[in-house]
């Protein structure tokens, strides 16, 4: 632990060198800095001379006479301010990057916006005063971003949260009680809920989920008065009811009282019902291809047909192996995830960094295209680059059309091959892993249509491994920030 702070602080050093250089766009009257970022403007830097002891960041500031949305919070933009007791961020605001409100030592309450998204890594480390945060509608949690909050002892996770890394509350995760919604430990971080001896991880017995319906207080089944007498009762007496208190704040506001029962009244008048609870179907075989894929001596596996999407509140494969969204990704449309920030749908598993390398650097294979050619850089009907990687058995269909590039090394995609004949490719076992690009720490999306950036589950420290290809590099130890957004290709 000692080796980690120590690291932690040279981190810290380096970045606040670099956000003492980052250059502002404007400040506004308060002389807080502001950068303009694709549809708005990030709060980029905060005046060291803070002596407000509430933050409250607007949806929006006027410049030069026009008013632009506040989207994000920079990089360390209000490191180690000695004077912020309160926050609340504004309904415009997306992202919070690493480090935002690092070491605010007396930083006790924190209400998230509406459209914050990320609690990125190292958010809110070494916020030793923390006691309460609402997180409203956030997606997901990074490494280390409650770090060493030593006051914090409980946090409801909402709905809305999709990832939690198992890393998030390091060095006080035995001390802090999570509240999590019903059936939600298969959808987060599996690791997070193991019991270990692991100071990094919360001991599941601090871990409570809520009832299916939070307002069915008894677990009955029903919204009824009955749920009403349980919360009466728990007030004059919590521990004759033998519900924990998580399952009796009905409207998660952080304690019980008669903002509860107005909350169960408001469900019967709205006719709330306890429904079934949901599982997501598996998806069926027809859904990989054909061939099997060796990613070690003794283990094959089968690839889905396409790249791992989340559109509209639903887990999908893309229809089309070469089929990417680009810089269009939004919180309920995306196709590039966070480290582990993806949920795989049953029977399904992201491939490790040794069972990539295996994949694409040490098996065997019949390949009659050419002898031992395990993957080549390809551009497919003019338009989409990417890898192709070949099942361990592949017999080249006639009339493709096919022109042969390098084999297992970088090019500038020269294999050549239409969409048609790319269709009988596929048909024969090939895989295609399309250049979708990436994000990291906050950046805008990069190498959209030039290289590729793939998931593994191998992480290292606050990083993780993701093998890598663009023109000039093909990297199988390329390693990227938890918080670095790439493509995920499922298997199983």
């Amino acid at each position: 632990m000692k080796k980690f702070f120590l690291a932690l602080l040279i981190f810290n050093f380096q970045f606040s060198i670099f956000n003492s250089l980052r250059a502002q766009d404007f400040y506004d009257s308060n002389q807080f800095g502001y950068s303009f970022q694709d549809e708005g403007v990030v709060i980029s830097s905060a005046p060291q001379n803070i002596t407000a002891t509430d933050l409250v960041i607007p949806d929006s500031v006027d410049y030069q006479g026009t008013s632009y949305p506040i989207i994000g919070i920079a990089m360390s933009a209000f490191e180690e301010q000695d004077y912020i007791k309160t926050v609340k961020i504004g309904n415009c605001v997306k992202s919070m990057e690493e480090m935002a409100f690092y070491g605010c030592d007396v930083l006790e309450s924190v209400t998230c916006g509406d459209s914050l998204q990320n609690i990125s890594t190292l958010a809110f480390c070494n916020c030793k005063s923390l006691t309460h945060i609402d997180l409203r509608n956030v997606w997901g949690i990074a490494s280390l971003a409650f770090s060493y909050c030593s006051s914090l002892r409980t946090l409801i996770i909402p709905a809305s949260v999709q990832y939690l890394d198992m890393c998030a509350f390091q060095d006080c995760c035995h001390d802090i009680t999570l509240s999590i919604p019903y059936g939600s430990r298969e959808r987060l971080n599996k690791p997070l809920f193991l019991s270990s001896e692991n100071d990094d991880i919360i001991p599941e017995s601090q871990i409570i989920e809520r009832n299916p319906v939070e307002q069915d207080v008894n677990n009955d089944g029903h919204i009824n008065s009955g749920d009403v007498v349980t919360i009466y009762n728990y007030i004059i007496d919590p521990d004759a009811t033998g519900i924990h208190p998580f399952r009796a704040d009905t409207n998660l506001d952080g304690s019980v009282n008669s903002g509860d029962v107005v909350d169960i009244y408001n469900a019967i008048i709205g006719g709330v019902i306890v429904p079934p609870v949901p599982v997501d179907p598996p998806i069926p075989p027809s859904d990989t291809l054909p061939y099997p894929f060796s990613v070690s001596d003794a283990k094959t596996v089968l690839f889905s047909k396409g790249n791992l999407q989340y559109v509209g509140g639903t887990w999908q494969f893309a229809s089309k192996q070469y089929e990417y969204f680009g810089t269009d990704q939004s919180s309920d449309h995306k196709d590039m995830f966070p480290f582990n920030g993806y949920t795989c749908p049953e029977g399904w598993y992201c491939l490790t960094n040794d069972e990539w390398t295996y994949l694409l650097s040490q098996r065997t294979v019949s390949n009659t295209l050419s002898d031992g050619a395990l993957y080549t850089l390809a551009t497919l009907g003019d338009t989409y680059k990417g890898m192709i990687v070949f099942p361990d058995t592949y017999t080249h269909p006639d009339g493709t059309g096919f022109t042969a590039g390098t084999y297992n090394t970088f090019s500038n995609y020269t294999a050549t091959v239409s969409l048609e004949g790319w269709a009988l490719m596929e048909k024969a076992g090939a895989m295609f892993l399309p250049c979708a690009g990436y994000k990291s720490r906050g950046e805008t999306w990069k190498g959209v249509g030039t290289q590729g950036c793939y998931m593994t589950t191998t992480a290292t420290g606050g990083n993780y491994y993701d093998p890598w290809f663009d023109p000039n590099f093909v990297s199988l130890t390329e390693t990227s920030y938890q918080s670095t957004w790439s493509s995920v290709r499922l298997v199983k």
